[in-house]
């Protein structure tokens, strides 16, 4: 009964989050990760890098453990949270030491007004932070105004305060000014996307330890997340691709960038659509894929927009999606399952989704 008075004394009307009450009893610095896409990727990555260099970390907020109950165990070095805009939206006091916006584009267009509403959600993570980590190549978040001071990441040239890729003779390097982290092809994790994704993860991490051999070890040893563009096989010389997790425009828009090419395979799309404009996946698609496989809520909508384009099906359920991309995915082809929507119209969340999809293709793979 105290502890709620006390709440109400200081916050009155407003409405608070598990983030916010977190805020005020915890007692270890705070890194918080927040961005339209890749936020679980980085926030995995930092985790295993800091956890190389012998650091206790603990991972919550938007993945992982509840916040809360993170209280109740032993203080770590760091905590390492993931937020969504929706955490960040009842968030007031919470005051990380580093602060890292990943990107910026559309998302959650059911919920918000429209995208400023979202960008304020998203800044607010900076309101009390030490450090901000921002990209540099998302023109957003490149004029985004923050007294303190500033680290950024991206492909425009290093400096003693910016990671960039940079190219010499024998390949391509994570690097800051003249320092060369790790050469690319020593990433287990593959793609433009994950470029960025480790930048920021140097970025954060330089903020709070010393980039090691052993943290760069961390990076390098990190395999990726379950249903981000996951390779789920080769089957009767076509091949499987789970990218469940990609619930926004942007994000399905990387996977086929990552995946497909030249109309040369096939795309599961569809389910709960949260808005956007869908023009720019639209031309995406029409120019990588032959054949769309239509599944959930937004099907109609995507058949609408698509037909006269690509051939388009329909499936009522990911069986049945899979058979039918199966069958007009040629010999050397790709299955790509990337929605850009969320999955909440069929199934419990993306992991289940991903999940009936590759079950969906191990049982197509026995009967075939």
């Amino acid at each position: 009964a105290d502890l709620g008075f006390d709440i109400f004394a200081q916050y009155g009307s407003k409405v608070i989050g598990d983030i916010e009450l977190f805020a005020q009893y915890v007692k270890a610095p705070v890194i918080a990760i927040t961005g339209t896409n890749g936020k679980t990727t980085v926030t995995n990555l930092v985790c295993s890098m800091l956890r190389a260099a012998g650091l206790k970390v603990l991972k919550g907020g938007n993945v992982g453990s509840p916040v809360l109950d993170l209280l109740s165990e032993p203080r770590p070095d760091f905590y390492v949270l993931e937020l969504s805009s929706f955490q960040l939206e009842t968030t007031y006091s919470l005051k990380p030491i580093v602060a890292a916006i990943l990107n910026f584009a559309e998302d959650h267009m059911d919920r918000y007004e429209g995208l400023q509403g979202y960008l304020e959600a998203k800044l607010k993570i900076l309101r009390n932070a030490q450090v901000a980590v921002l990209n540099s190549d998302d023109d957003v978040l490149a004029s985004v105004n923050f007294a303190g001071r500033k680290i950024r990441f991206g492909r425009k040239e290093s400096t003693h305060e910016n990671y960039c890729l940079t190219r010499d003779s024998d390949g391509h390097y994570l690097s800051k000014g003249t320092v060369k982290y790790a050469d690319v092809k020593s990433l287990q994790i593959v793609g433009k996307h994950n470029i960025a994704n480790a930048l920021a993860s140097l970025a954060i991490c330089g903020v709070v330890t010393e980039l090691s051999p052993k943290v760069i070890a961390g990076l390098q040893a990190f395999e990726g997340l379950p249903h981000r563009i996951e390779l789920v096989g080769t089957f009767k010389g076509i091949t499987f691709i789970d990218d469940s997790k990609a619930t926004n425009i942007s994000a399905t828009k990387v996977g086929i960038d990552a995946c497909l090419s030249e109309r040369k395979g096939v795309l599961i799309l569809g389910g709960l659509f949260k808005g956007g404009n869908l023009e720019d996946l639209i031309k995406a698609i029409e120019s990588t894929v032959h054949t769309v496989v239509l599944i959930g809520q937004s099907a109609e909508l995507f058949y609408r927009l698509l037909r006269g384009r690509v051939r388009c099906l329909r499936a009522n359920c990911m069986k049945s999606a899979v058979v039918a991309a199966s069958t007009f995915a040629a010999y050397g082809e790709v299955v790509l399952l990337s929605p850009a929507c969320s999955s909440l119209d069929m199934f419990s969340g993306f992991e289940a989704r991903g999940l009936a999809f590759q079950d969906a293709i191990r049982s197509w793979g026995k009967e075939n």
